[in-house]
């Protein structure tokens, strides 16, 4: 189908992320993690707190459930990570770690914003209904072209 990479969820579990990932790029195939949805419930899921163990200390301490997700990307060599365009502070905070280029859907229609996503850290830009559902296709392309090429 010409496609070379797939978007994986990390609910899987570490293990298993890793090894989705290894047998991937075993045949030059790219995984990209999802660490935070664009959509406005995404908070009740992705950004609930959740127990985390700590190996070293044995001891459990709450955290987001998208951070976990993200250090399992992280430690399992995905090559890449979606967070949605709607999610400036989670975008910003995980911007920093530059290893993993950040993917973000949600511009358009869900009311996620070119500038604020490329200011926050987002490398590439996930765009379908605003163009899909457009009287001009075209035209959005190059309207959304033009955005990004003025913001980044």
């Amino acid at each position: 189908m010409e496609f070379d990479a797939v978007i994986v969820n990390p609910f899987m579990g570490k293990d298993e992320l890793r090894f989705a990932s290894k047998q991937a790029h075993k045949i030059n195939f790219g995984i990209i993690a999802l660490v935070y949805m664009s959509h406005p419930g995404a908070e009740e899921s992705f950004g609930i707190d959740v127990s985390a163990n700590k190996q070293i200390s044995g001891s459990q301490q709450l955290t987001q459930l998208y951070k976990i997700f993200f250090d399992y990307a992280s430690k399992s060599h995905v090559d890449g990570i979606i967070i949605g365009a709607t999610q400036d502070k989670i975008l910003n905070e995980l911007s920093g770690h530059k290893e993993l280029p950040i993917y973000s859907p949600g511009l358009g229609k869900q009311g996620g914003d070119i500038a604020k996503a490329a200011n926050n850290g987002t490398n590439f830009f996930i765009i379908g209904r605003s163009i899909i559902d457009s009287k001009d296709p075209l035209e959005v392309v190059k309207k959304i072209q033009r955005e990004i090429s003025n913001n980044i």
